[in-house]
């Protein structure tokens, strides 16, 4: 059985930037099907520079807020991640191979 090729690249997102990386691609592949889902690297990108900048913008940045404005930032995580919920279950069910069950996450 012949496998349409995908071109789906994710980026990474580092140093306040999407970022792809170059060559050495790592293949996401449905477990059942062995269809390629999409490609990622971080081959070619500076993670020295990405510690960096967490260290200094990042953390930074999370120091100047209060725990209330930290809390509200948590909780549009959890608005964005719920909101989407559906599209984890089906990337789930395709890279792993999971059920809703296995997959679910509670709020």
């Amino acid at each position: 059985m012949a496998h349409e090729e995908i071109s789906l690249r994710l980026p990474n997102y580092i140093c306040s930037e999407w970022k792809e990386g170059v060559g050495a691609d790592h293949k996401l592949v449905d477990p059942v099907t062995g269809e390629e889902l999409a490609v990622v690297s971080s081959s070619g990108l500076d993670l020295s520079a990405a510690l960096e900048h967490a260290r200094r913008i990042g953390s930074a940045t999370l120091q100047t807020l209060t725990y209330q404005e930290r809390a509200l930032l948590l909780g549009k995580i959890a608005d964005v991640l719920t909101a989407h919920r559906a599209d984890y279950f089906d990337i789930s069910t395709k890279n792993l191979g999971a059920t809703q069950a296995d997959a679910a996450f509670r709020h």
